[in-house]
């Protein structure tokens, strides 16, 4: 072996060991305070009881629902979460410890997307500041399907990447990519025609378009086919369920799409969601750290660099892909009427990755790389020394699991009957969360069992949240004023949102 090559591979471990200890910082970052940081509302609650009837043998056909009525996506989200719900006795704490390795261990895919585009150096940037990223950190603390872009795109484009020379590798990549409709459903759709024209442009088919008479397509027939197949095995829970259930996802879709008195005009969609594109963008990107104009130059910056990276290094595909990826689902959204023209943040809460992603393939091209470089990692860590003292101080956050556990525990202290009954109002009225927070409690010896239902007791803890809408505001009132009249109520407490009230009345 000759000394450049022991150079190199002392090189490629360090390297290695680098990359290693970058995820090892970001999981200790997720990691910090996760039990006072991580939310929990119906969402969660409902997944962890689906979680624990899987657990208990009852497999599940389908996912989470949609925005839409009678729309699912597919279950992978409930069978990839369920080890982490086993090996820890059904804590919501541990599945969400588990996602978040789940999410940290997918980075270093980033870093290898960018190596042989930009070198090591950007692409280690790129991996740190993907690391730091405001809305990397906030979708690994979470329950819900949105967390599950990251982990399940990453690998997925880097072995559409490199089923260029490993053409096997084109069918992991529509295998995952099948998975990644099941996570969140509109942003995935919206990136098909990047994998599409990919897997055209390096097809047998290519040679009707191509000049190049030298071109050897990367597919055969047969790899398509498998990679197909692939692809199509991922719908195969979402198809039986159909065929189980008189088609309810696709007449549910149909009838939601056709009903006009539902439709939002393009016209006050094109008014509204420029706007909210941005803001989605700036809060994700930078955390609302930096002031609104920095904050727009950063992710103008991106673009402008993306469009740069495709004038200076025109050959590669990978560059055209990733401006794609960048503008594509930016666009879509722009005519998304889905949802009844309603716009969420977390239908591009994860576009941070294509953001970050543009900006480094843009400045890689310039021959300052060092000067460039060091300069954007001090913007990123003022970024994240402005942003972290508001994402990770406990007394910010008062929607939290452990809040709720602190609320039912101080409901169980105060109630004077060795059998208490609560009540509970949640403004959509459905209070999975804390009956699945109380039972697991019990469950695990962590606290003894609460009764739901306040009805036929003299005494009944109330619990509640403010309402948010002046439906629930009606609905409150009326709830309260039920549960409160010729009752004696005291012992009055707040946990975060949520209040905690003791009341006793005669029967």
């Amino acid at each position: 072996m000759s000394a450049s090559d022991t150079i190199h591979q002392r090189l490629v471990k360090r390297e290695w060991w680098l990359v290693f200890a970058i995820i090892l910082c970001a999981f200790a970052i997720r990691l910090y305070q996760i039990y006072n940081l991580m939310p929990f509302t119906y969402d969660q609650g409902r997944d962890m009881y689906v979680l624990q009837s899987i657990s208990r043998g009852d497999l599940t056909l389908i996912g989470p629902t949609t925005g839409l009525p009678g729309v699912f996506l597919g279950p992978f989200m409930y069978y990839l979460l369920l080890p982490g719900f086993i090996l820890t006795n059904g804590s919501p704490f541990g599945v969400v410890i588990w996602l978040m390795a789940w999410n940290v261990a997918m980075l270093p895919f980033f870093y290898l997307l960018l190596k042989p585009i930009t070198g090591r150096w950007w692409a280690m940037i790129g991996l740190v500041l993907v690391a730091l990223t405001p809305g990397s950190i906030e979708l690994s603390r979470v329950i819900w399907n949105p967390s599950l872009v990251v982990p399940i795109l990453l690998p997925s484009i880097y072995c559409l990447f490199a089923s260029r020379g490993q053409p096997w590798l084109l069918i992991v990549s529509c295998f995952l990519y099948g998975l990644g409709l099941q996570t969140e459903l509109a942003y995935t759709i919206f990136l098909a025609p990047l994998f599409g024209l990919w897997v055209l442009n390096e097809s047998q088919l290519a040679k009707w378009w191509r000049r190049d008479s030298s071109f050897v397509p990367s597919y055969s027939l047969p790899v398509l086919a498998a990679a197909f197949l692939a692809f199509l095995s991922t719908l195969l829970p979402q198809i039986l369920f159909e065929l189980r259930n008189q088609f309810l996802i696709s007449t549910s879709m149909l009838r939601e799409m056709s009903d006009s008195t539902k439709q939002v005009p393009l016209s006050k969609v094109w008014a509204e969601r420029p706007a909210q594109i941005m803001a989605e963008l700036k809060r994700s990107v930078t955390g609302n750290a930096l002031n609104d104009t920095l904050a727009q130059l950063l992710v103008w910056a991106s673009f402008v660099s993306v469009l740069f990276a495709n004038f200076k290094l025109k050959h590669r595909p990978e560059v055209w892909f990733w401006t794609g990826y960048l503008f594509l689902p930016l666009l879509a959204l722009l005519v998304h009427r889905g949802n009844y023209g309603q716009f969420f943040d977390y239908y591009i809460t994860a576009h941070f990755l294509p953001v970050v992603g543009a900006l480094i393939l843009g400045l890689s091209t310039f021959r300052a790389k060092y000067v460039l470089g060091v300069g954007l990692l001090m913007v990123w860590a003022v970024m994240f020394a402005r942003y972290a003292p508001g994402m990770f101080t406990v007394s910010n956050f008062r929607y939290t699991a452990q809040l709720e556990i602190q609320a039912l525990r101080y409901a169980r202290e105060i109630s004077l009957s060795e059998d208490p009954a609560i009540e509970v109002f949640v403004p959509n009225l459905i209070p999975v969360a804390y009956q699945y927070l109380s039972e697991w409690l019990s469950r695990t010896g962590k606290a003894t069992p609460i009764d739901f239902g306040g009805a036929g007791h003299s005494e009944y803890i109330l619990i509640y949240e403010p309402a948010i809408s002046d439906g629930s505001k009606v609905a409150f009132k009326k709830w309260y004023e039920f549960w409160t009249k010729e009752a004696k109520c005291d012992l009055k407490q707040e946990f975060g949102i949520t209040t905690v009230e003791r009341c006793r009345r005669e029967l």
